[in-house]
Order: C-alpha cells, then structure tokens, then sequence
C-alpha cells in the first residue's frame, strides 16, 4: 500500500529538529496532529523510527536509513516549495511577447506594457515582432511565453498545430479611407468591385493584413493590385490624406483624421470588415508567473467578444 506523502513531510521535519513540538510548528499543525502521522506512518511501515524520551526524540536504526534516504530529496523539494511562494509575491523575470502587424496594435500594447509596469517595475518585458508562422514556431519552440495576432484569414484559427490553442481577445472593424481626392466615392454605397479599378495603398506581403485582404479580394472574384505598399500604418494614412488612393485601416486608427475632415470613410457593401485579435499560448509548455500576470491584465483589459479597448 502506497505511504501517504504527508506521513514522510512529517517525519523529514521531526528528524530534522529531533523534536515534535518544532517540527509542529514549522508545519503549522498541532502536536497531536504531528504525533499521529508519525504513528500511522511507522504502522504503515511496520517498525519504529523514533526512540521517545523527556528530552525529545532520537531516530532508530530504521529511521536513520529512512532519513539519510530521503534528506536530499524532500530538503530540494521543500526548498522548491519555498522559493515558489516568494515568487508568488515577487515581481521579477520577463515576460516574452510575440505579435505581427505591431503597428495596427500599438496603442493597445503601449497601454497594456504601461499598466503593466507601473504593477512589476522589475519584470522585464521583450516584445518580438515577426510574421505569424515565425511566432508560432517560436512559441512551439519554447522562446515566447504567448503571442497576440490578428486574424490573416476566416480560416486562420483551424489551422494551428494541435500543442497550440487559441482565445479570442476582441474584435475590431476596419474602414476603407480615402482623401479629399476621392471624397467623391464618400457618401453612397459602394462595391469592392467598383472600387477596384483605383489606386489601393495596403500592406507589405508577408503581413497578416495583407493576407487579409488578398483573401477578401479573392472572395469577391477580383485580384487585387496595390499601388503602393507599406509597412507603417502612419505612412500609409498619410499617403492617403495626400491622394495617393485608398486604403484598409482599423477604425480606431483613422477615427481622429476622419473627425478632422482629412480622411472620408467609405461605405463598402457587402463587404463586412470585422476582425478578431488572437491570444496563442502552447498547451504542452507551461507559462511562468511572471507571464501568467501579465496575461490576467491582459484579459482583463479585453476579454473575449470585447470591442477594442479605448485607452486614454
């Protein structure tokens, strides 16, 4: 019959102080408590392991070839224990992030580092920005702790490696923006189809955006042609503002030049542009504590099915 594990932690603790009402203590149990574990744990046994007397208690024969078995063991793994607990209330290590189209979620991640910091001051934090098979091998591999992605394609999700799982962290919509030269195709409803023919300012290839809406053209039967590509959401809104064509962008990003009258959005149909944002995290390697905090602040800050949090 297996020995319960609790009888042993008991019986390290006594040997080591050679004294009951010690060992009580440092279990944080009573003495009775501490004198029947022992007693079961030499029943189970079926031998004595401590001569008892006023002046404490000394190990037998037995005991001793107990103990000397198992000092190393338990003192590696009460040591274990403890350094966890001061981990627990501690605030070092690093957290290791992985995302693509960095420059779509910027706010946000500023937002969730600045909370984040004023929270762990001494957690160090390295945020990677690659293209999303990158960050899943990465992550595979053990050199992220999590990854944050948007969605390349309706698709995308299904086709994660079984060691990887998925959460949707919220949704965002992105607009189609023209400038002052275009604001013509403002104000009505238009097709992707009609729309096509002008020059379209997108994404670099290799971008999960751009994957996006190569996708989205495909559905539509049309190929898409950009006129220009970039690789900085500023830029390409600037390019826009200028008359340089149009363009997707999220919404969040474009809404205060839109306010401003320097960029129009169009009304696209049938033509849905909504998004989601993707936490990735790895079933087979666990996360460390420092990773597990920030991924509480994390959800907190947009939980699943949330809109694109507003930061001030």
């Amino acid at each position: 019959m297996p020995v319960n594990f609790e009888y042993f932690k008991v019986f390290y603790y006594v040997a080591k102080y050679r004294c009951i009402t010690q060992a009580a203590e440092a279990l944080s149990l009573t003495q009775p408590s501490v004198t029947r574990s022992i007693q079961s744990l030499e029943a189970q046994l079926g031998c004595s392991l401590f001569h008892r007397s006023k002046k404490g208690v000394t190990l037998t024969n037995e005991g001793q070839m107990i103990f000397q078995r198992i000092f190393t063991a338990c003192d590696l793994m009460f040591s274990a224990e403890e350094e966890l607990e001061q981990l627990k209330h501690t605030s070092t290590g690093i957290v290791r992030i992985g995302t693509d189209d960095l420059d779509i979620r910027q706010d946000y991640m500023l937002a969730l580092a600045e909370r984040f910091r004023a929270q762990y001051p001494e957690v160090k934090l390295r945020i990677v920005q690659r293209d999303g098979a990158e960050l899943t091998e990465a992550l595979e591999a053990g050199t992220l702790d999590f990854c944050i992605l948007a969605d390349a394609s309706t698709g995308q999700a299904e086709e994660f490696t079984p060691d990887l799982e998925y959460q949707v962290l919220n949704e965002y919509q992105d607009v189609v923006i023209v400038g002052e030269a275009y604001a013509h195709l403002a104000g009505r409803e238009i097709t992707l189809r009609e729309l096509a023919p002008y020059p379209l300012i997108v994404w670099v290839p290799g971008t999960a955006s751009r994957r996006f809406f190569e996708e989205l053209y495909r559905r539509h039967g049309l190929v898409m042609a950009p006129a220009v590509e970039t690789a900085n959401i500023a830029f390409q809104m600037l390019l826009t503002e200028r008359g340089f064509g149009y363009s997707f962008v999220p919404r969040h990003c474009a809404e205060e030049k839109i306010r401003q009258g320097r960029l129009f959005p169009l009304r696209l149909a049938n033509c849905p542009l909504s998004r989601r944002l993707l936490l990735l995290t790895s079933k087979t390697r666990p996360l460390s504590l420092t990773a597990q905090k920030f991924l509480r602040l994390l959800r907190q800050a947009g939980g699943e099915g949330a809109p694109w949090p507003e930061y001030s």
